[in-house]
């Protein structure tokens, strides 16, 4: 029974892995990116923790309402909606869903990553450990204990063999002048 639990899990495990690294490489070849939400400035349309899914996009198709990724410092990545457009100056105005004011600086076209495209609630935490030292070594040890549990043999029954349960009855005996009473079991299996 524990060994069918842990390859089931490992299979799961196996098909989420294959099924987020083909999804990632999709996303690349498209020249895409992967992202994942930190602040709640989105919400309700991108839940923090969430993986969002970034295609590139040409500004001339963005409009206002749109969402846009886009690079606010370098090593800082931001997704807002569009809420104001000055193609004279060639820039954006951008807003996040919960915030009550427009962002202090304008996103220059050339900053525009893309456009999200999709978004998967709660994967972005994942990735987000799985990136730092600890979850690595974390991810290491789940592998691993998936990997000799599904090695261990299984105990498998022999032909007709079957779980026999083993019944046993007391029968209590008193033996006349004794206040004693004897206690005699039998074990049916």
């Amino acid at each position: 029974m524990i060994k069918k639990f842990f390859s089931a899990l490992m299979t799961f495990v196996v098909l989420l892995m294959v099924f987020f690294a083909g999804s990632l490489v999709v996303i690349k070849l498209m020249g895409g990116g992967v992202y994942t939400v930190l602040s709640g400035s989105m919400e309700p349309a991108y839940h923090v923790g969430s993986l969002i899914y970034v295609k590139p996009v040409d500004h001339k198709v963005l409009k206002q309402g749109d969402a846009i990724t886009f690079a606010f410092t370098e090593s800082i990545v931001v997704t807002h909606r569009i809420v104001g457009i000055d193609s004279d100056y060639q820039w954006f105005e951008t807003k996040g869903d919960a915030n009550e004011v427009k962002d202090g600086s304008p996103v220059y076209y050339k900053n525009i990553i893309g456009k999200p495209i999709f978004s998967v609630p709660y994967i972005g935490f994942v990735i987000s450990y799985l990136q730092t030292g600890i979850g690595k070594i974390t991810a290491a040890v789940v592998v691993v204990i998936l990997f000799i549990f599904g090695l261990l043999p299984q105990h498998k029954k022999k032909g007709n063999e079957q779980e026999k349960e083993i019944d046993f009855y007391c029968i209590g005996l008193h033996d006349g002048d004794s206040r004693d009473t004897k206690l005699h079991c039998l074990f049916y299996g």
